[in-house]
């Protein structure tokens, strides 16, 4: 460890302006138990010009103050590396577990809600509901996204965050109309799909669902849990030689699973006809 330290300071040495070689030093003194040592590494990083290297700097101080147990200077760090970098969600993490430690939740969840209340697009809209939503105020949480969006209706990171809370409210018909919102504006994003097929279905719009999830089959067609979302669709719409399919693709994948073997099994007696559960699907 020390020769690699002494080795770390040559470059510091040699190339001081060079950012790499402070982050490096300031890690292996870290690990040394050399807390100052590393604190001052990052500071010199932090008057650096750029946003990243300060907000890298920043939240690495706030690191070692945890160590040196000093909750006040770890807060005043994070608080400065999420100036530049709201959605840093590691430092959005540590923040939140001092606040907890200190029994001052209340006070976390006040600053995140003034975190994002400003809006932009780099905001981390979904941590902040799911913490709100923890602390039993997830109505609250999705009064404060509505607010942003109805400002910045062009945000789509925050109509994104709105549907997942309003799904997660189970407020499905919310949900879609803030995911169709997101798609006319992003149309090739795979996974939004899927959440999309996924409300419509939890709402019982089974057609809508399943036209959804044929646009994302593409990217998920080998996915074993999208295979069997998708055939549990199928059979919750009363279409059972298309969910006895779907069924079979997810068993090629997943050949040991006996309970969809069964269900299998089960949906063919009901159309009076013996269904191998390993036939391939016909094309």
């Amino acid at each position: 460890m020390d020769e690699a330290v002494a080795e770390a300071q040559k470059l510091v040495e040699s190339a001081p302006e060079e950012l790499a070689y402070r982050s490096v030093l300031g890690e292996l003194l870290e690990k040394k138990g050399d807390n100052e040592g590393a604190l001052a590494q990052y500071g010199e990083m932090a008057k650096n010009e750029d946003d990243r290297a300060k907000g890298y700097a920043y939240e690495k101080s706030g690191d070692v103050y945890v160590k040196m147990e000093k909750p006040e200077e770890a807060i005043s760090s994070y608080k400065d590396a999420l100036k530049i970098q709201p959605a840093n969600t590691r430092a959005l993490e540590a923040l939140g577990k001092i606040y907890e430690q200190q029994e001052k939740i209340d006070e976390f969840n006040t600053y995140l809600k003034d975190l994002v209340a400003a809006g932009g697009d780099d905001m981390p809209y979904q941590f902040v509901f799911e913490q709100l939503s923890t602390a039993g105020k997830s109505d609250e949480a999705i009064k404060l996204l509505e607010d942003v969006a109805a400002r910045e209706q062009e945000n789509v990171n925050v109509l994104l965050a709105l549907g997942t809370a309003y799904s997660q409210a189970g407020k499905m018909a919310e949900a879609a109309a803030q995911f169709n919102k997101y798609l006319a504006k992003n149309p090739d994003n795979p996974f939004v799909v899927r959440r999309l097929a996924q409300v419509y279905k939890t709402g019982g719009q089974y057609a809508q669902a399943l036209e959804q999830y044929e646009k994302a089959q593409q990217v998920f067609g080998n996915d074993p849990e999208f295979l069997n979302e998708l055939a549990a669709t199928y059979e919750a719409a009363g279409m059972i030689p298309e969910a006895i399919r779907a069924y079979n693709n997810y068993l090629i994948v997943r050949p040991d699973d006996e309970a969809v073997k069964k269900k299998v099994e089960n949906l063919g007696s009901k159309l009076g006809a013996t269904i191998d559960p390993f036939a391939q699907p016909p094309h």
